[in-house]
This record gives structure tokens, C-alpha cells and sequence, in this order.
């Protein structure tokens, strides 16, 4: 039986004294300064996503499609709200590193349009991300921990437990938006022509082990602008058949002057192809005339 070095329980020492930290309503806040503690000489080795493409997802709002890039990519301050990695006014791009992870972020519901946008690489080298709390392809989850250590699976687990949380507690994100703020604000030290983007992140919605198909990433305006540009946007319906669900493509836009988009049809003409339960691709899904009825 190995025995657990001093690393490992000045680890867990360190991550039990930032989880006992109460809120602060007005006193100050030890908690970023205990986090860069734990995170202190624990090097994180950068990754790659598996595509040259990123998908962001977003509902459909009632009566009309999405009219321009900029309501498809990260918000503008006034409308942030309070999220994983952003504070309250803090422009975030939320994304996934496949289009499954994106509609597993979703959550679809039968009935309703929503909308996935594909955004392309824009130069020829791989931009990196941080990687927090993911598995590699063969289920190392602590194999960006370089070199792997005990004292770094109980970073991962609490890195896991925090970026995955759920709940309505306004606080719920006090622990990943400082996690956030750790890489995003960091000095970022590369390799000559190394491209930084943001952060690789555990899908919180998947109940499978996080991989790269449930990859999520974030990643600062200015940095999302640098490396990638909006490619297309489809509008999707979901509908369940005899013995599965399916996603069905019900309408397509690519971007032209100033961020227009483009729309093969517009509101009416889909809405009205819908209730005949005509597709994308004219193929008829019955189900989703009934679905959207």
C-alpha cells in the first residue's frame, strides 16, 4: 500500500480551509488568496481542441430569428448575467468543443426552436486551453496535472466538484468565476506562435465522464475574437420517435454585410413549412408538426 506523501495531505489541508471560508457580506474576501495557494506549483500542461470548429447554443425567442452575429456570440456587458466563469456585467464566450456538447448544455425540450451556431479557427495553428477537471481520450482525469500525483487527483475531484455544480444560490459560482479569474487574468507563458484562447472545462450537464466530446470552453471576447470567426447558424427542433429522440434541422443562415444573417428562410415561410412538418432538407417528420402545434 502506497502511502500518501506530504503533498497530497498539505493538499487536502488547503482545499478543506478554502471550502470552510464563509461568504463575505462585508469583510474581506480570503478566499482568492487561499485559492492561489492551492493552485501554487501545480503546472496545468495546455491542450487543443479535437475540432477546428466550436458550437454555441441558444434558444430561439418567440416570433422572429436571430438577426445578427453579435446575438449569437457572447453577450454584451448590460445583458450578462451572473454565470460559471463571469460576474454580473462580465462579457464570457460559453461554448463546446462538439456540437453534442453543446445540446447536452441545452437540455432540449420537445416543442421548442433553438438555435446552434458554428464559429471556425481562424488561423492555421491550434489555439490552447486550460483543461479543468477533464479526461483525456483514455480516462486519465489528471493527466493535465503534470506530473500526476495523489495531491493533484484531490485538486482534480475538487476543481470537478465546484465547475459541475448545480443549484438557485446566487454563490453557487464564487469558486469557478475565481478559478476563472486565475487563468484569464494570468500571464500566459507560451511557446513562439502558440495561440492562447481560454478555458477546456468538465461538461456540467453530461452524466457521462467528461470527454472530448463534452468538452465546454470559455473564453474572453478579446480572445474568442482573435481566433475565431462565425462560420453558420442552424435552427433545430427536437421531437421523440417510435424509440429515440431526434434533431431535426428546420432552417439555415450564413453571416453577409455587418453580421447580418442570412436566413434560407424567413420566420414565416418556417413556421409555415413547420405545420406541414417540412425539414431543412424537405424530408416531412410528422412529428415535428405535432410537436410545435
Amino acid at each position: 500500500m502506497k502511502i500518501p506523501s506530504l503533498q497530497y495531505f498539505d493538499m487536502k489541508r488547503k482545499i478543506e480551509r478554502l471550502k470552510a471560508q464563509p461568504h463575505p457580506e462585508s469583510s474581506v474576501d480570503l478566499r482568492p488568496k487561499i485559492l492561489k495557494d492551492v493552485l501554487k506549483g501545480v503546472i496545468f500542461s495546455a491542450i487543443t481542441l479535437k475540432n477546428d470548429i466550436i458550437y454555441r447554443a441558444r434558444w430561439n425567442q418567440q416570433l422572429r430569428l436571430f438577426e445578427n452575429v453579435s446575438e449569437l456570440i457572447y453577450p454584451p456587458p448590460e445583458y450578462a448575467t451572473r454565470g460559471r466563469f463571469n460576474e454580473q456585467g462580465e462579457s464570457i464566450f460559453y461554448g463546446a468543443a462538439c456540437e453534442f456538447g453543446t445540446i447536452i448544455e441545452l437540455r432540449p425540450e420537445i416543442g421548442k426552436l433553438f438555435t446552434i451556431s458554428r464559429f471556425a479557427r481562424k488561423h492555421a495553428e491550434d489555439p490552447l486551453f486550460f483543461p479543468l477537471a477533464i479526461r483525456d481520450k483514455d480516462g486519465e482525469r489528471d493527466r493535465y496535472l503534470t506530473p500526476r500525483k495523489r495531491s493533484h487527483k484531490v485538486l482534480h475531484d475538487f476543481l470537478y466538484e465546484n465547475l459541475t455544480s448545480r443549484g438557485n444560490d446566487p454563490r453557487i459560482y464564487d469558486l469557478s468565476i475565481m478559478l476563472g479569474r486565475n487563468f484569464f487574468d494570468a500571464s500566459v507563458d507560451l511557446p513562439q506562435g502558440s495561440r492562447y484562447a481560454g478555458i477546456a472545462y468538465a461538461s456540467v450537464e453530461s452524466r457521462l465522464i467528461s470527454s472530448h466530446l463534452t468538452y465546454n470552453c470559455a473564453m474572453k471576447p478579446v480572445f474568442f475574437d482573435q481566433n475565431y470567426n462565425f462560420s453558420e447558424t442552424y435552427v433545430y427542433g427536437l421531437t421523440l420517435e417510435k424509440n429515440h429522440y431526434q434533431l431535426n434541422p428546420v432552417n439555415h443562415a450564413t453571416s453577409g454585410t455587418s453580421g447580418n444573417l442570412n436566413w434560407r428562410y424567413s420566420y414565416q415561410e418556417m413556421v409555415e413549412r413547420l405545420s406541414r412538418g417540412v425539414l431543412l432538407d424537405d424530408k416531412i417528420c410528422a412529428g415535428m408538426a405535432a410537436a410545435i402545434a
